[in-house]
């Protein structure tokens, strides 16, 4: 092993972590190039079993690998948070309307080969300039709304179709729409920094690129096998390049390619939500707080051993969250760091990035648990603030779900 394993998580479950997942984590700790910890957040998969969040960092400026089992199958997927000001009081009576609109809205967008490419190109940027959204949007979202240094030539003619199918699919395609009830808040920083109120709806969009993203990883799982070569066990198990070379450098720009066009399709998501919501509820305006991608492959600078260094961290399962202070928060939220929904199937929480979390996990929160119950979320969001991860803010409880 390069670099130890840390797990994150309850003490039940790390007891039920089976012995072969124990096994490819400490497979993944040998992979080269890796530096600091190799990290495991640990969560609830749909089954009920544990589910892992995996975060590595690998050194730019040494051997450092692209590594498609670092960012999952779906990467860019992610979630976006908005406030609505609505009373949860008010939903009942226009639930089932709501409901039509939001597929009425979605289906009055029509794109074409050539809005695909710019979509991998510019992202939610993009989106934007069409009229789709809102340029305060921007602040708000990871990157600004645009991976740097995505090549779309990179995507293959076929994943290009499945992003189109991914557009077309609308709430069906591997994307939901829960609104969620705030239940109960934690300390000033619910109302103060974010604007969340007790007993006000919030809405959570959550999606990507789901069939671009999996073509785009077949893709080059085929081509790594085949260049691959023969390795030592146990890193042999493991598919990945060298990230400099031209296949590894050819990768990370289609991810960078899928992760625009993920963020393209929340946008999308986002502008149809409004409209639905202005034709039900008369005035009301979604505010976008934050959007972050949950599987990520990324450029970053942190401490490791003492000093700065530039890496490549892989997130799958695990979103990023920056603490307050950080320098890539817009302004109004410098004393608060970003929120990050996580949500189950009895509940949500809303959390927050704790300060030094950058040593946790390179500041990094697991996002497995969609299959939670309420005491199972209430748990994990717990753990998460023990381990210094994140604070909570605020407890939600779902009212209405629309989509995959």
């Amino acid at each position: 092993m390069q670099v130890p394993v840390r797990l994150y998580g309850t003490r039940a479950a790390v007891q039920r972590l089976p012995a072969g997942e124990r096994a490819r984590l400490e497979a993944m700790a040998c992979l080269p190039g890796l530096v600091g910890i190799s990290h495991a957040l640990l969560g609830v998969a749909r089954d009920g079993a544990p589910a892992i969040g995996r975060v590595a960092a690998f050194d730019l400026d040494g051997a450092a690998a692209a590594w498609p089992g670092g960012v999952g199958v779906d990467p860019g997927f992610g979630a976006r948070l908005l406030r609505t000001g609505l009373a949860a009081s008010a939903l009942p009576a226009r639930a089932q309307r709501l409901a039509v609109e939001l597929r009425r809205a979605l289906a009055q967008v029509e794109l074409g080969a050539h809005d695909l490419q710019a979509a991998l190109e510019g992202g939610a940027r993009w989106a934007v300039c069409r009229g789709w959204g809102d340029a305060a949007d921007l602040r708000r979202i990871e990157d600004g709304g645009r991976a740097a240094g995505a090549e779309p030539h990179a995507v293959s003619a076929l994943a290009l179709r499945r992003l189109a199918r991914d557009f077309d699919d609308g709430w069906s395609g591997h994307a939901a729409l829960q609104l969620l009830e705030v239940q109960q808040v934690f300390g000033d920083d619910a109302e103060r920094g974010f604007g969340l109120r007790r007993g006000e709806l919030v809405l959570g969009v959550q999606g990507g690129a789901r069939g671009l993203a999996r073509q785009v990883s077949l893709d080059y799982l085929r081509q790594m096998r085949a260049r691959g070569g023969p390795r030592p066990a146990p890193v042999a198990a493991l598919v990945w390049v060298e990230a400099g070379s031209v296949l590894g450098q050819r990768y990370l720009g289609a991810l960078r390619a899928v992760a625009n066009g993920a963020m393209a399709r929340r946008q999308l998501l986002t502008h149809a939500a409004r409209q639905a919501f202005e034709r039900v509820f008369p005035g009301c305006r979604l505010d976008l707080l934050h959007d972050g991608a949950s599987s990520s492959c990324r450029e970053e600078v942190h401490a490791i051993d003492g000093r700065l260094r530039r890496l490549l961290v892989h997130r799958c399962a695990a979103a990023r969250l920056l603490a307050p202070g950080h320098p890539e928060l817009p302004a109004d939220m410098a004393a608060f760091g970003h929120p990050v929904l996580l949500v189950g199937r009895e509940a949500g929480h809303v959390l927050a990035g704790c300060p030094g979390n950058s040593h946790h996990a390179l500041a990094s929160l697991g996002v497995a648990g969609a299959a939670a119950s309420g005491r199972q979320l209430d748990a994990i969001a717990l753990g998460a603030e023990a381990a210094g991860l994140a604070r909570r803010v605020a407890r939600l409880l779902p009212r209405l779900h629309l989509g995959g």
